[in-house]
Protein backbone atom coordinates (compact mmCIF):
# COMPACT_ATOMS: atom_id res chain seq x y z
CA UNK A 1 0.00 0.00 0.00
CA UNK A 2 1.24 3.56 -0.98
CA UNK A 3 0.45 6.35 1.49
CA UNK A 4 0.47 9.70 -0.30
CA UNK A 5 0.88 12.52 1.69
CA UNK A 6 -0.88 15.72 0.31
CA UNK A 7 0.05 18.92 2.32
CA UNK A 8 -1.28 21.26 0.33
CA UNK A 9 -5.19 20.33 0.47
CA UNK A 10 -4.45 21.07 4.19
CA UNK A 11 -2.96 23.83 3.92
CA UNK A 12 -5.47 24.78 1.40
CA UNK A 13 -8.11 23.97 3.50
CA UNK A 14 -6.68 25.36 6.75
CA UNK A 15 -6.31 28.85 4.75
CA UNK A 16 -10.22 28.53 3.76
CA UNK A 17 -10.87 28.06 7.32
CA UNK A 18 -8.45 30.99 8.56
CA UNK A 19 -10.16 33.37 6.17
CA UNK A 20 -14.18 32.32 6.66
CA UNK A 21 -13.16 32.71 10.39
CA UNK A 22 -11.32 35.73 9.96
CA UNK A 23 -13.94 37.49 7.44
CA UNK A 24 -16.60 36.39 10.39
CA UNK A 25 -14.58 38.89 12.68
CA UNK A 26 -14.56 41.38 10.39
CA UNK A 27 -17.90 41.53 10.60
CA UNK A 28 -18.85 41.20 13.94
CA UNK A 29 -16.11 44.15 14.34
CA UNK A 30 -17.53 46.05 11.71
CA UNK A 31 -21.18 45.78 13.55
CA UNK A 32 -19.57 46.43 16.93
CA UNK A 33 -17.96 49.71 15.78
CA UNK A 34 -21.00 50.84 13.93
CA UNK A 35 -23.45 50.07 17.54
CA UNK A 36 -20.02 52.06 19.47
CA UNK A 37 -19.86 55.36 17.29
CA UNK A 38 -23.72 56.00 16.62
CA UNK A 39 -24.23 59.07 17.74
CA UNK A 40 -20.94 60.51 16.76
CA UNK A 41 -21.82 58.67 12.85
CA UNK A 42 -25.38 60.27 12.77
CA UNK A 43 -24.17 63.63 13.41
CA UNK A 44 -21.27 63.42 11.09
CA UNK A 45 -23.70 62.23 8.67
CA UNK A 46 -26.30 65.09 9.28
CA UNK A 47 -22.97 68.10 8.68
CA UNK A 48 -22.38 65.96 5.33
CA UNK A 49 -25.21 66.43 4.13
CA UNK A 50 -26.60 69.46 5.43
CA UNK A 51 -23.50 72.02 5.74
CA UNK A 52 -22.34 73.46 2.11
CA UNK A 53 -18.63 72.67 3.29
CA UNK A 54 -18.82 69.37 4.05
CA UNK A 55 -21.16 68.19 1.29
CA UNK A 56 -17.62 67.18 -0.38
CA UNK A 57 -17.20 64.10 1.77
CA UNK A 58 -20.06 62.64 -0.11
CA UNK A 59 -18.06 62.61 -3.05
CA UNK A 60 -14.54 62.10 -1.40
CA UNK A 61 -15.78 58.34 0.41
CA UNK A 62 -16.66 56.72 -3.14
CA UNK A 63 -12.83 58.01 -4.23
CA UNK A 64 -11.12 56.49 -1.06
CA UNK A 65 -12.85 53.15 -1.97
CA UNK A 66 -11.45 53.75 -5.93
CA UNK A 67 -8.10 54.26 -4.61
CA UNK A 68 -8.16 51.27 -2.11
CA UNK A 69 -9.71 48.97 -4.77
CA UNK A 70 -7.37 50.11 -7.29
CA UNK A 71 -4.31 48.76 -5.14
CA UNK A 72 -6.15 45.72 -3.89
CA UNK A 73 -3.68 43.55 -5.33
CA UNK A 74 -0.71 45.01 -2.91
CA UNK A 75 -2.89 43.70 -0.39
CA UNK A 76 -3.19 40.63 -1.02
CA UNK A 77 -5.43 37.47 -0.86
CA UNK A 78 -7.14 37.07 2.18
CA UNK A 79 -7.72 38.53 5.38
CA UNK A 80 -6.42 38.07 8.99
CA UNK A 81 -2.89 39.15 8.79
CA UNK A 82 -2.49 40.65 12.05
CA UNK A 83 -0.81 44.14 12.57
CA UNK A 84 -0.14 45.44 16.32
CA UNK A 85 -0.16 48.98 14.59
CA UNK A 86 -3.28 48.33 13.84
CA UNK A 87 -4.77 47.00 17.37
CA UNK A 88 -3.05 50.27 18.87
CA UNK A 89 -5.18 52.59 16.59
CA UNK A 90 -8.21 50.24 17.83
CA UNK A 91 -7.58 51.29 21.39
CA UNK A 92 -6.96 54.63 20.73
CA UNK A 93 -9.89 54.95 18.65
CA UNK A 94 -12.40 53.52 21.44
CA UNK A 95 -10.66 56.02 23.99
CA UNK A 96 -11.52 58.95 21.49
CA UNK A 97 -15.48 57.66 21.91
CA UNK A 98 -15.13 57.58 25.89
CA UNK A 99 -13.11 60.85 26.13
CA UNK A 100 -15.81 62.71 23.42
CA UNK A 101 -18.65 60.92 24.92
CA UNK A 102 -18.11 62.64 28.45
CA UNK A 103 -16.31 65.48 27.12
CA UNK A 104 -19.36 66.35 24.63
CA UNK A 105 -17.43 66.68 22.15
CA UNK A 106 -18.85 65.12 18.69
CA UNK A 107 -15.52 65.74 16.69
CA UNK A 108 -13.06 63.20 19.08
CA UNK A 109 -15.65 61.12 19.09
CA UNK A 110 -15.45 60.91 15.00
CA UNK A 111 -12.20 61.32 15.05
CA UNK A 112 -11.95 58.65 16.73
CA UNK A 113 -14.41 56.74 14.70
CA UNK A 114 -12.13 57.32 11.78
CA UNK A 115 -8.79 56.16 13.88
CA UNK A 116 -10.49 52.60 14.89
CA UNK A 117 -11.83 51.87 10.95
CA UNK A 118 -8.00 52.62 9.77
CA UNK A 119 -7.11 50.12 12.51
CA UNK A 120 -9.10 47.36 11.99
CA UNK A 121 -8.47 47.98 8.42
CA UNK A 122 -4.36 47.13 9.52
CA UNK A 123 -5.65 44.43 11.53
CA UNK A 124 -7.00 42.36 9.04
CA UNK A 125 -4.59 43.31 5.83
CA UNK A 126 -1.39 43.56 7.83
CA UNK A 127 1.69 46.09 8.34
CA UNK A 128 2.47 45.59 4.70
CA UNK A 129 -0.83 47.24 3.91
CA UNK A 130 0.39 50.64 5.01
CA UNK A 131 1.82 51.83 1.77
CA UNK A 132 -1.69 51.28 0.02
CA UNK A 133 -3.98 52.63 3.43
CA UNK A 134 -1.96 55.62 3.94
CA UNK A 135 -3.92 57.80 1.77
CA UNK A 136 -7.03 56.71 2.25
CA UNK A 137 -6.97 57.15 5.84
CA UNK A 138 -5.56 60.50 6.10
CA UNK A 139 -8.49 61.13 3.94
CA UNK A 140 -11.00 60.15 5.92
CA UNK A 141 -9.32 62.00 9.23
CA UNK A 142 -9.48 65.41 6.88
CA UNK A 143 -13.79 64.51 6.81
CA UNK A 144 -13.88 64.75 10.12
CA UNK A 145 -16.00 68.16 11.01
CA UNK A 146 -13.64 70.70 12.91
CA UNK A 147 -15.21 72.32 15.95
CA UNK A 148 -17.55 74.91 15.63
CA UNK A 149 -15.44 77.44 17.82
CA UNK A 150 -12.18 76.37 15.49
CA UNK A 151 -13.59 76.84 12.23
CA UNK A 152 -15.47 80.40 13.48
CA UNK A 153 -11.97 81.55 14.96
CA UNK A 154 -10.50 80.51 11.54
CA UNK A 155 -12.98 82.41 9.37
CA UNK A 156 -13.09 85.68 11.22
CA UNK A 157 -9.20 85.63 10.76
CA UNK A 158 -9.88 85.01 6.92
CA UNK A 159 -13.02 87.23 6.93
CA UNK A 160 -10.53 89.91 8.23
CA UNK A 161 -8.13 89.49 5.83
CA UNK A 162 -10.37 89.51 2.98
CA UNK A 163 -12.57 92.23 3.96
CA UNK A 164 -9.41 94.56 3.95
CA UNK A 165 -8.47 93.32 0.74
CA UNK A 166 -11.84 93.95 -0.77
CA UNK A 167 -11.91 97.23 0.32
CA UNK A 168 -8.53 97.82 -0.91
CA UNK A 169 -9.89 97.14 -4.68
CA UNK A 170 -13.24 98.94 -4.07
CA UNK A 171 -11.72 102.39 -3.32
CA UNK A 172 -9.13 101.94 -6.09
CA UNK A 173 -12.40 101.79 -8.20
CA UNK A 174 -13.92 104.77 -6.65
CA UNK A 175 -16.41 102.74 -4.98
CA UNK A 176 -17.81 104.93 -1.88
CA UNK A 177 -17.92 101.85 1.40
CA UNK A 178 -17.62 101.68 4.87
CA UNK A 179 -17.03 98.95 7.21
CA UNK A 180 -17.21 97.93 10.62
CA UNK A 181 -15.89 95.46 12.42
CA UNK A 182 -15.92 93.27 8.79
CA UNK A 183 -19.50 94.68 8.13
CA UNK A 184 -19.22 96.38 4.66
CA UNK A 185 -21.87 99.28 4.25
CA UNK A 186 -22.61 100.56 0.58
CA UNK A 187 -24.98 103.65 -0.85
CA UNK A 188 -27.80 100.48 -1.52
CA UNK A 189 -27.12 97.62 1.20
CA UNK A 190 -25.34 96.67 4.11
CA UNK A 191 -23.74 93.20 4.15
CA UNK A 192 -24.20 90.66 7.23
CA UNK A 193 -21.11 89.24 8.59
CA UNK A 194 -22.84 85.92 7.73
CA UNK A 195 -22.78 87.30 3.85
CA UNK A 196 -19.22 88.75 4.03
CA UNK A 197 -17.81 85.33 4.72
CA UNK A 198 -20.40 82.41 3.55
CA UNK A 199 -18.05 81.87 0.70
CA UNK A 200 -14.75 81.61 2.76
CA UNK A 201 -16.34 78.02 4.67
CA UNK A 202 -15.50 76.02 0.65
CA UNK A 203 -11.96 76.33 2.35
CA UNK A 204 -12.88 73.34 3.85
CA UNK A 205 -13.37 71.24 0.59
CA UNK A 206 -10.40 73.01 -1.51
CA UNK A 207 -8.28 71.93 1.33
CA UNK A 208 -8.83 68.62 0.61
CA UNK A 209 -8.96 68.80 -2.73
CA UNK A 210 -5.55 70.53 -2.37
CA UNK A 211 -4.10 67.87 -0.18
CA UNK A 212 -5.17 64.97 -2.61
CA UNK A 213 -3.65 66.54 -5.66
CA UNK A 214 -0.59 66.85 -3.63
CA UNK A 215 -0.64 62.71 -2.75
CA UNK A 216 -1.64 61.91 -5.92
CA UNK A 217 0.17 64.05 -8.46
CA UNK A 218 4.19 63.66 -8.87
CA UNK A 219 5.68 66.59 -8.67
CA UNK A 220 8.81 67.91 -6.02
CA UNK A 221 8.57 68.57 -2.46
CA UNK A 222 7.71 72.29 -2.84
CA UNK A 223 5.35 71.99 -5.50
CA UNK A 224 3.12 69.24 -3.43
CA UNK A 225 3.85 71.86 -0.56
CA UNK A 226 1.78 74.62 -2.48
CA UNK A 227 -0.83 72.54 -3.29
CA UNK A 228 -1.65 72.07 -0.11
CA UNK A 229 -1.14 75.46 1.22
CA UNK A 230 -3.04 77.24 -1.93
CA UNK A 231 -6.33 76.83 -0.98
CA UNK A 232 -6.51 79.45 1.86
CA UNK A 233 -5.00 82.76 -0.18
CA UNK A 234 -7.02 81.63 -3.22
CA UNK A 235 -10.52 81.34 -1.29
CA UNK A 236 -9.62 84.50 0.42
CA UNK A 237 -8.42 86.30 -2.82
CA UNK A 238 -11.47 85.35 -4.65
CA UNK A 239 -13.65 86.45 -1.92
CA UNK A 240 -12.37 89.37 -1.68
CA UNK A 241 -12.91 89.75 -5.54
CA UNK A 242 -16.70 88.56 -4.92
CA UNK A 243 -17.31 91.49 -2.47
CA UNK A 244 -15.42 93.94 -5.03
CA UNK A 245 -17.89 93.09 -7.24
CA UNK A 246 -21.00 93.00 -5.02
CA UNK A 247 -19.65 97.12 -4.20
CA UNK A 248 -19.16 97.74 -8.24
CA UNK A 249 -22.86 96.84 -8.56
CA UNK A 250 -24.23 98.63 -5.58
CA UNK A 251 -22.19 101.52 -6.26
CA UNK A 252 -23.65 101.66 -10.04
CA UNK A 253 -27.31 100.63 -8.97
CA UNK A 254 -27.37 97.67 -11.11
CA UNK A 255 -30.14 96.01 -8.90
CA UNK A 256 -30.74 93.08 -10.87
CA UNK A 257 -27.32 91.99 -11.32
CA UNK A 258 -26.54 92.25 -7.57
CA UNK A 259 -29.62 90.35 -6.51
CA UNK A 260 -28.36 87.29 -8.58
CA UNK A 261 -24.64 87.85 -7.33
CA UNK A 262 -25.62 87.88 -3.65
CA UNK A 263 -28.28 84.63 -3.92
CA UNK A 264 -25.11 82.83 -5.84
CA UNK A 265 -22.23 84.63 -3.62
CA UNK A 266 -21.13 81.27 -2.02
CA UNK A 267 -21.05 79.58 -5.38
CA UNK A 268 -19.33 81.85 -6.98
CA UNK A 269 -16.00 82.16 -4.53
CA UNK A 270 -16.01 78.69 -4.50
CA UNK A 271 -16.07 78.07 -8.44
CA UNK A 272 -13.57 81.20 -8.67
CA UNK A 273 -11.22 79.28 -6.33
CA UNK A 274 -11.71 76.19 -7.44
CA UNK A 275 -10.71 77.60 -10.79
CA UNK A 276 -7.57 79.18 -9.43
CA UNK A 277 -6.47 75.44 -7.33
CA UNK A 278 -6.85 74.03 -11.25
CA UNK A 279 -4.75 76.21 -12.80
CA UNK A 280 -2.16 76.57 -10.08
CA UNK A 281 -1.72 72.62 -10.58
CA UNK A 282 -1.23 73.22 -13.78
CA UNK A 283 1.31 75.73 -13.79
CA UNK A 284 3.25 73.80 -11.18
CA UNK A 285 2.90 70.25 -12.50
CA UNK A 286 2.82 71.04 -16.50
CA UNK A 287 6.12 69.64 -16.96
CA UNK A 288 5.91 66.50 -14.66
CA UNK A 289 5.10 63.36 -16.56
CA UNK A 290 2.03 61.99 -15.49
CA UNK A 291 1.23 58.27 -15.40
CA UNK A 292 -0.99 56.09 -14.36
CA UNK A 293 1.64 54.90 -11.40
CA UNK A 294 1.17 57.99 -9.95
CA UNK A 295 0.30 56.83 -6.48
CA UNK A 296 3.09 55.38 -4.35
CA UNK A 297 3.45 51.39 -4.77
CA UNK A 298 4.89 48.79 -2.76
CA UNK A 299 8.13 47.56 -4.30
CA UNK A 300 8.38 43.82 -4.43
CA UNK A 301 11.21 41.75 -5.80
CA UNK A 302 11.18 40.94 -9.40
CA UNK A 303 9.03 37.69 -10.09
CA UNK A 304 7.47 37.90 -6.91
CA UNK A 305 3.69 38.10 -5.94
CA UNK A 306 1.42 38.13 -2.87
CA UNK A 307 0.50 34.20 -2.51
CA UNK A 308 -1.87 32.02 -1.57
CA UNK A 309 0.20 30.56 1.27
CA UNK A 310 0.17 34.41 3.20
CA UNK A 311 -3.70 33.87 3.75
CA UNK A 312 -3.34 30.25 5.28
CA UNK A 313 -1.65 32.09 7.94
CA UNK A 314 -5.09 31.68 9.86
CA UNK A 315 -6.77 34.29 12.59
CA UNK A 316 -3.76 35.80 14.43
CA UNK A 317 -3.84 38.08 17.43
CA UNK A 318 -4.35 41.29 16.93
CA UNK A 319 -7.14 40.68 14.57
CA UNK A 320 -9.12 38.74 17.47
CA UNK A 321 -8.17 41.04 20.25
CA UNK A 322 -9.28 44.06 18.11
CA UNK A 323 -12.86 41.82 17.42
CA UNK A 324 -13.05 41.42 20.94
CA UNK A 325 -12.44 44.87 22.17
CA UNK A 326 -15.08 46.26 20.11
CA UNK A 327 -17.75 43.75 20.39
CA UNK A 328 -17.34 44.02 24.74
CA UNK A 329 -17.48 47.99 24.14
CA UNK A 330 -20.55 47.66 22.10
CA UNK A 331 -22.19 44.90 24.06
CA UNK A 332 -21.73 47.25 26.83
CA UNK A 333 -23.07 50.11 24.90
CA UNK A 334 -26.37 48.21 24.34
CA UNK A 335 -26.89 46.04 27.25
CA UNK A 336 -26.02 48.97 30.31
CA UNK A 337 -29.24 50.89 30.02
CA UNK A 338 -28.54 55.28 29.82
CA UNK A 339 -26.57 56.60 32.25
CA UNK A 340 -28.33 59.55 33.15
CA UNK A 341 -26.14 62.20 34.59
CA UNK A 342 -26.73 64.10 38.12
CA UNK A 343 -28.46 67.25 38.23
CA UNK A 344 -27.52 69.07 41.28
CA UNK A 345 -30.98 71.04 43.25
CA UNK A 346 -30.64 74.49 42.40
CA UNK A 347 -33.07 77.75 41.97
CA UNK A 348 -34.01 78.86 38.85
CA UNK A 349 -32.98 82.09 37.61
CA UNK A 350 -36.66 83.38 37.23
CA UNK A 351 -35.96 84.37 41.14
CA UNK A 352 -32.25 86.19 40.82
CA UNK A 353 -32.74 89.61 42.37
CA UNK A 354 -32.93 92.56 40.26
CA UNK A 355 -31.99 94.73 42.34
CA UNK A 356 -27.89 94.52 43.35
CA UNK A 357 -26.52 97.03 46.25
CA UNK A 358 -26.70 99.97 43.82
CA UNK A 359 -27.78 98.80 40.30
CA UNK A 360 -31.12 98.10 39.23
CA UNK A 361 -31.78 95.26 36.35
CA UNK A 362 -34.24 94.53 33.71
CA UNK A 363 -34.83 91.33 32.50
CA UNK A 364 -34.68 90.38 28.69
CA UNK A 365 -35.39 87.63 26.76
CA UNK A 366 -33.46 85.71 24.23
CA UNK A 367 -34.71 85.72 20.21
CA UNK A 368 -36.22 82.16 19.69
CA UNK A 369 -33.60 81.15 17.00
CA UNK A 370 -30.57 81.80 19.62
CA UNK A 371 -32.34 80.06 22.36
CA UNK A 372 -33.43 76.87 20.32
CA UNK A 373 -29.69 76.85 18.54
CA UNK A 374 -28.33 77.39 22.32
CA UNK A 375 -30.03 74.35 23.98
CA UNK A 376 -30.23 76.10 27.04
CA UNK A 377 -31.58 74.73 30.21
CA UNK A 378 -32.17 77.66 32.03
CA UNK A 379 -30.66 81.46 31.56
CA UNK A 380 -30.23 85.14 33.17
CA UNK A 381 -29.99 87.79 30.76
CA UNK A 382 -30.46 91.46 32.10
CA UNK A 383 -29.18 94.84 32.07
CA UNK A 384 -28.09 96.55 34.99
CA UNK A 385 -28.17 100.46 35.48
CA UNK A 386 -26.42 102.31 38.41
CA UNK A 387 -26.96 105.78 39.03
CA UNK A 388 -25.44 108.31 35.90
CA UNK A 389 -24.13 104.95 34.65
CA UNK A 390 -23.71 103.24 31.32
CA UNK A 391 -25.68 99.85 31.70
CA UNK A 392 -24.05 96.55 32.06
CA UNK A 393 -25.08 93.12 30.40
CA UNK A 394 -25.17 90.07 33.15
CA UNK A 395 -25.96 86.74 31.05
CA UNK A 396 -25.82 83.15 32.64
CA UNK A 397 -26.37 80.51 30.54
CA UNK A 398 -26.81 77.20 32.34
CA UNK A 399 -27.08 73.28 31.44
CA UNK A 400 -28.42 70.80 33.26
CA UNK A 401 -26.02 68.61 31.64
CA UNK A 402 -24.06 68.91 28.93
CA UNK A 403 -23.73 66.17 26.01
CA UNK A 404 -21.86 66.43 22.69
CA UNK A 405 -23.54 68.75 20.50
CA UNK A 406 -25.61 70.53 23.52
CA UNK A 407 -22.70 72.49 25.73
CA UNK A 408 -21.78 75.87 27.04
CA UNK A 409 -20.78 78.17 23.51
CA UNK A 410 -17.86 80.35 24.04
CA UNK A 411 -17.84 83.80 23.34
CA UNK A 412 -14.29 83.85 21.85
CA UNK A 413 -16.22 81.83 18.97
CA UNK A 414 -19.79 83.88 19.06
CA UNK A 415 -17.93 87.06 19.12
CA UNK A 416 -16.32 87.29 16.00
CA UNK A 417 -19.08 85.72 14.12
CA UNK A 418 -21.12 88.12 14.66
CA UNK A 419 -18.70 91.35 13.31
CA UNK A 420 -16.85 91.93 16.61
CA UNK A 421 -13.18 92.58 16.28
CA UNK A 422 -11.33 91.08 19.48
CA UNK A 423 -8.54 93.81 20.10
CA UNK A 424 -7.47 92.40 23.41
CA UNK A 425 -7.79 89.04 25.44
CA UNK A 426 -6.44 88.55 28.88
CA UNK A 427 -6.47 86.12 31.89
CA UNK A 428 -7.06 88.47 35.41
CA UNK A 429 -7.95 87.77 38.32
CA UNK A 430 -10.77 90.05 39.83
CA UNK A 431 -9.85 90.99 43.27
CA UNK A 432 -11.65 90.55 46.27
CA UNK A 433 -14.31 87.68 44.84
CA UNK A 434 -14.06 84.04 45.60
CA UNK A 435 -15.93 81.26 43.83
CA UNK A 436 -16.07 77.59 45.08
CA UNK A 437 -13.17 78.87 48.08
CA UNK A 438 -10.70 80.45 45.03
CA UNK A 439 -9.80 83.63 43.47
CA UNK A 440 -12.10 84.63 40.62
CA UNK A 441 -10.02 84.20 37.25
CA UNK A 442 -11.75 85.33 34.51
CA UNK A 443 -11.34 86.34 30.43
CA UNK A 444 -11.03 90.10 29.93
CA UNK A 445 -11.50 90.96 26.50
CA UNK A 446 -11.59 94.59 24.95
CA UNK A 447 -14.13 93.93 21.56
CA UNK A 448 -14.43 96.66 18.49
CA UNK A 449 -16.92 96.91 15.99
CA UNK A 450 -16.44 100.28 14.28
CA UNK A 451 -16.44 102.88 16.04
CA UNK A 452 -18.04 101.23 19.04
CA UNK A 453 -15.80 99.20 21.87
CA UNK A 454 -17.13 96.86 24.72
CA UNK A 455 -15.02 95.18 27.49
CA UNK A 456 -16.44 91.68 28.31
CA UNK A 457 -15.49 89.62 30.95
CA UNK A 458 -16.53 86.05 30.88
CA UNK A 459 -15.72 82.76 32.41
CA UNK A 460 -16.77 78.87 32.73
CA UNK A 461 -18.56 78.34 36.07
CA UNK A 462 -18.73 74.42 36.46
CA UNK A 463 -19.24 71.79 39.20
CA UNK A 464 -16.77 74.06 41.78
CA UNK A 465 -14.66 75.15 39.20
CA UNK A 466 -13.58 78.38 37.84
CA UNK A 467 -12.16 77.92 34.23
CA UNK A 468 -10.93 80.72 31.32
CA UNK A 469 -9.79 78.01 28.63
CA UNK A 470 -12.22 75.95 26.38
CA UNK A 471 -10.46 73.28 25.93
CA UNK A 472 -9.63 73.19 30.27
CA UNK A 473 -13.72 72.75 30.43
CA UNK A 474 -13.70 69.86 27.56
CA UNK A 475 -11.04 68.27 29.92
CA UNK A 476 -13.07 68.59 32.91
CA UNK A 477 -16.51 67.61 31.79
CA UNK A 478 -14.80 64.07 30.43
CA UNK A 479 -13.64 63.92 33.62
CA UNK A 480 -16.66 64.57 35.99
CA UNK A 481 -18.71 62.47 34.37
CA UNK A 482 -16.91 59.79 33.93
CA UNK A 483 -15.96 59.69 38.00
CA UNK A 484 -18.89 61.89 39.02
CA UNK A 485 -21.61 61.76 36.72
CA UNK A 486 -22.05 65.37 36.97
CA UNK A 487 -21.98 67.67 33.46
CA UNK A 488 -23.96 70.90 34.56
CA UNK A 489 -22.26 74.21 34.23
CA UNK A 490 -22.53 78.06 33.27
CA UNK A 491 -21.70 80.08 31.40
CA UNK A 492 -20.96 83.50 33.08
CA UNK A 493 -20.48 87.03 30.58
CA UNK A 494 -20.52 90.78 31.97
CA UNK A 495 -20.81 92.72 29.40
CA UNK A 496 -20.25 96.88 29.14
CA UNK A 497 -20.57 99.48 26.16
CA UNK A 498 -17.40 102.21 26.06
CA UNK A 499 -18.96 105.48 25.76
CA UNK A 500 -17.21 107.63 23.51
CA UNK A 501 -14.62 109.28 25.06
CA UNK A 502 -14.26 107.45 27.84
CA UNK A 503 -11.06 104.68 28.39
CA UNK A 504 -11.09 101.13 29.44
CA UNK A 505 -9.83 101.58 32.49
CA UNK A 506 -13.36 103.29 33.59
CA UNK A 507 -15.47 100.99 32.46
CA UNK A 508 -12.75 98.18 33.76
CA UNK A 509 -13.66 99.88 37.04
CA UNK A 510 -17.51 99.68 36.95
CA UNK A 511 -17.40 96.30 35.61
CA UNK A 512 -15.46 94.90 38.94
CA UNK A 513 -17.48 96.51 40.89
CA UNK A 514 -20.16 94.99 39.45
CA UNK A 515 -18.86 91.48 39.38
CA UNK A 516 -18.25 92.07 43.31
CA UNK A 517 -21.83 92.09 44.26
CA UNK A 518 -23.28 90.13 41.63
CA UNK A 519 -20.93 86.77 41.38
CA UNK A 520 -21.54 86.18 45.38
CA UNK A 521 -25.47 85.72 44.83
CA UNK A 522 -24.94 83.16 42.00
CA UNK A 523 -24.09 80.35 44.19
CA UNK A 524 -28.21 78.94 45.17
CA UNK A 525 -28.16 79.61 40.99
CA UNK A 526 -25.01 77.71 39.73
CA UNK A 527 -24.10 75.24 42.66
CA UNK A 528 -20.78 73.51 43.09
Amino acid sequence: MTIVSTPAHTDVAGGAAGTLGAWLLLGIAVVAVSVIFRDGLAQMLHIWTQRADYRHALLVLPLIAYLVWRRRHDLGPGLAHGSWLGFALVLAGLGCNLIGKFGSVFTVQQAGFMLTVIGIALVFTGRRAVPVLWLPALLLLLLVPLPNFVLMNLLAQLKTISVALATAVMRMAGVTVFTEGGVLTFALLKLTPEQVRDGLAYVVPLTTAGFLCACLVPGRAWKKALLIAGPVPLIVVANALVLAGVGVLADGGSLDLLERLLRHKGVAVGGMALAGMVLLAYLLLRREQLNRNALPNVVRPAGTRPSAAIAARGLRAPSILATAAALVVGIVAVALPNRVPAVPDRVTFGEFPVQIEDWQGSRMELEPEYAASLQLDDYLLADYRAAQSTPINFYVAWYDTQQAGRSVHSPNSCLPGEGWKIVSLTQVDVADVAVAGGPLRANRVVIELGGRRQLVYYWFQQRGRVMTNEYLVKWNLFQDGLMRNRSDGALVRVVMSIPDGSSVDVADREVVEFIRGAVPLLDPYVPL
